[in-house]
């Protein structure tokens, strides 16, 4: 459980004890709340210390750290995505640029300077 969980439980459990009708049992049950609660948040300290901690000693330790991942987003309007179509990619294809011949003067011969694969 992540702690909205928790949290979310917690509040729904609080609405119930209003009607429990043991003034002892009430006070009782709700201090137990609050101490959950205050555990379930010094967890989640406790958990992002030690994942700092693992991410130090893996820089130390020459590794790469996390990656920067950014959060995707999505736009409500699906016609101004950047995405080419498949009309487009098609167009475009695969086409090599060639090398272009190139010639050359050496007194009175004219010799072409080709790539190996046509000659």
């Amino acid at each position: 459980m992540n702690r909205r969980n928790i949290k979310k439980v917690l509040d729904e459990l609080t609405g119930d004890i209003d009607s429990i009708a043991d003034k002892k049992a009430v006070s009782i049950i709700k201090a137990l709340i609050n101490l959950v609660e205050m555990l379930a948040e010094e967890n989640a300290r406790l958990k992002e210390t030690v994942q700092k901690l693992k991410d130090e000693v893996n820089r130390l330790k020459g590794e790469q750290g996390k990656p920067d991942i950014r959060e995707q987003t999505k736009d409500d309007d699906p016609d101004s995505s950047d995405h080419s179509s498949e009309k487009d990619r098609n167009k475009r294809g695969n086409k090599k640029e060639r090398k272009p011949v190139s010639f050359r003067y050496y007194r009175g011969n004219v010799s072409l300077d080709c790539p190996s694969s046509m000659s």
